[in-house]
């Protein structure tokens, strides 16, 4: 009696990409062998599978389509991230159980029990292949991984100030404090906060670390140029440590920005301070009836009188963002907005943020080769629909 199992999932790895496993019993000869397999997300409803052998014997299992429904977005909320600048972000991330059994001689005979972590992540296949949970979220050890880069600087994210947010996510395991510094454009000190985290949960958590957050613990912004120094830290222990420089743009036109979900399930960003052109859509429901509806006392009706009348009408509202000039390497970052199922749109005059679709069908990266210089144009529509009163 054995269960060899040759291939499974890594200890952290994305829900969208496939979890395999791959196992072989050495009784599969007998009358009654079959494969039983347990699946268990966040320790909640257990999912059984009888699985009879391949004509070789394995047994190959993907508990993806069970284990991506409990990813969810609700930790994706502008409204709880302009609520507080630090929470868990619940449903980015879930544990899993997947028991494979020998069931023979009408008993279950051994049992291979594996757990591991998935996060809302949806690498490309190339991107898969090479998948190494160890490098790509850093020492998961220490608790820091899934930290999100700026489109603007890979290393020392430039942000805007009216942009309000700057979101940054990664697993706790033993982190137990968030501690930010600013400091002015002449590196000297000015506030210093720390924030504790919920030590409960080892999941993912999210800070944001932007100006709107930084004003509502007390922190005093300097001038343009200041910059705030982020350490995750286990007690004084630095796990991590990264620097965000602030800037205010100015332009003659609206500013806007797209907050979007990536495929490593980072939230990053994106500016727009060029002209942007807004656009309504609109579609209408009508009936034609007899223009003496109201119960007019003549016959016939006057010229005015229409016999076509509108039930409904939807608007819909769309938007074209142009950027400033973007770099090679931000332009090839930029498909990930393109195809993002997750997108909202920020009015940074008004302060709001709108859910939107991208709606262009195709998008050119552009390489320094061919193009000295280039921006990016984006159309987006508003994920609402307003309606108006009846005509009729």
């Amino acid at each position: 009696m054995a269960l060899t199992v040759s291939q499974t999932p890594q200890l952290y790895t994305p829900a969208y990409n496939a979890q395999t496993f791959r196992a072989l019993s050495d009784q599969i000869a007998v009358t009654d062998f079959k494969y039983i397999v347990t699946v268990q997300v966040n320790g909640g409803t257990i999912f059984t599978f009888d699985v009879l052998q391949r004509p070789d014997g394995y047994i190959i299992y993907d508990p993806i389509e069970i284990v991506k429904n409990y990813i969810t977005r609700d930790y994706f909320n502008p409204k709880l991230y302009q609520a507080g600048s630090y929470d868990l972000a619940t449903g980015k991330a879930a544990t899993v159980q997947v028991k494979i059994k020998e069931y023979y001689t009408a008993a279950v005979q051994s049992t291979y029990t594996y757990d591991y972590t998935v996060w809302d992540a949806c690498l490309k296949k190339e991107d898969f292949n090479t998948f190494d949970y160890t490098s790509y979220l850093g020492d998961i050890t220490y608790g820091t991984s899934i930290i999100p880069l700026s489109t603007t600087d890979n290393v020392y994210p430039t942000i805007n100030i009216e942009s309000g947010d700057y979101f940054m996510h990664f697993f706790r395991n033993n982190a137990t404090v968030v501690t930010l510094t600013t400091k002015d454009s002449g590196g000297l000190l000015v506030d210093t906060d720390s924030i504790s985290l919920d030590t409960g949960n080892n999941l993912i958590h999210y800070i944001d670390c932007g100006y709107n957050s930084l004003v509502a613990l007390g922190f005093t912004p300097p001038e343009d140029g200041w910059t705030v120094t982020v350490d995750i830290k286990n007690v004084s222990t630095i796990l991590y440590t990264t620097i965000l420089t602030f800037k205010d743009e100015c332009s003659y036109f609206d500013k806007y920005g797209l907050f979007y979900l990536t495929r490593a399930g980072k939230v990053d960003y994106m500016d727009f301070n060029f002209i942007s052109n807004t656009s309504i859509n609109k579609k209408t429901n009508d009936v034609t009836l007899n223009p003496n509806k109201n119960g007019a006392s003549s016959y016939g009706s006057n010229i005015w009188d229409s016999s076509k009348f509108i039930v409904s009408t939807q608007t819909t509202k769309q938007i074209l963002l142009n950027s400033d000039w973007i770099t090679q390497e931000q332009s090839t970052q930029l498909e990930e907005l393109f195809d993002s199922p997750v997108v909202y749109l920020k009015d940074y005059t008004a302060n709001r943020y709108h859910s939107v679709v991208v709606t262009d069908t195709s998008y050119q990266v552009k390489r320094m080769s061919s193009d000295k210089l280039f921006n990016y144009s984006v159309t987006v529509e508003y994920g609402s629909q307003e309606t108006r009163q009846r005509g009729l």
